[in-house]
């Protein structure tokens, strides 16, 4: 069985490589919101970096493509999401823990965290 290779960057070098993602994905029209979460922003070591983005264009195949083209200029695995289709629970720990990289139209992240807060409060209505 292949081990799992855990990665440590400076500050400096994490800064390199957010600079790097928010490169790649703003070329990209169909991604409007960037965020990186998990490991990449709450700890010292990680596996790969997470990245959720709100995209109009929310396939598996482009998501894959997304993730092909970062990891080509990071030398490192990285998993993209779209924050449309998560749920409720998973995008509110997005939308709080995560690292906003990439904001194309002003105000955008508001969007998705109104909705979260109105899906979470029809959920514990209907409880």
């Amino acid at each position: 069985m292949k081990s799992l290779k855990y990665y440590s960057l400076s500050a400096e070098e994490k800064r390199k490589v957010i600079g790097l993602i928010r490169e790649v994905l703003s070329k990209e029209e169909q991604v409007l919101l960037a965020i990186i979460f998990r490991s990449f922003i709450e700890l010292s070591s990680f596996r790969d970096v997470d990245i959720a983005v709100y995209s109009l264009n929310t396939t598996l195949n482009y998501l894959a493509e997304l993730a092909v083209k970062i990891e080509e200029k990071l030398k490192i695995p990285v998993d993209v999401v779209s924050i449309n289709n998560l749920s409720s629970k998973f995008k509110q720990y997005i939308l709080i823990k995560g690292l906003v990289i990439l904001e194309k139209n002003p105000g955008l992240y508001e969007a998705p965290s109104s909705q979260v807060t109105d899906e979470l409060t029809l959920m514990r209505k209907a409880m």
